[in-house]
């Protein structure tokens, strides 16, 4: 099964719909605090990170629920470095995102708060972005 992607500019609305700045799932979450783009690659990358340090320190029999809030909405296209202008948009590379300050990128459920610590305080060091770890009062 082959996935064909659009080239287009704008695959999103430019007007706010949800709110990215409260939990919905979990019971914890990691928040960033400053605008950045990441690409498929750094997305990917910064999940895998988390989840082979989860599964390090926690144990096998406990199952910690994450979600990954980060919605790929830019196509990065490029154009072969011999042509001139005016020849289309290009080939697809890459899909990226653009994210604001107070967006909340992963949110975790089942998890101590030792574990969350422990977690976040390996991933800050991995990252080259700020974030905060947020948490659900009811």
């Amino acid at each position: 099964m082959v996935l064909k992607l659009k080239k287009i500019h704008n695959s999103y609305s430019l007007k706010k719909r949800e709110s990215h700045h409260i939990l919905k799932f979990g019971l914890f979450g990691f928040k960033i605090l400053s605008f950045l783009s990441l690409s498929q690659l750094q997305v990917n990358t910064l999940e895998k990170l988390i989840k082979f340090k989860l599964n390090k320190i926690i144990p096998n029999k406990q199952k910690v629920k994450i979600w990954n809030l980060i919605k790929l909405n830019k196509t990065m296209t490029k154009l072969n470095s011999e042509s001139r202008m005016g020849k289309g948009k290009g080939l697809i590379m890459d899909k990226s995102t653009f994210l604001c300050p107070f967006y909340i990128i992963f949110e975790f459920d089942n998890i101590t708060k030792k574990h969350l610590i422990e977690t976040f305080n390996y991933i800050k060091n991995q990252i080259s972005f700020p974030i905060f770890i947020v948490k659900r009062y009811y």
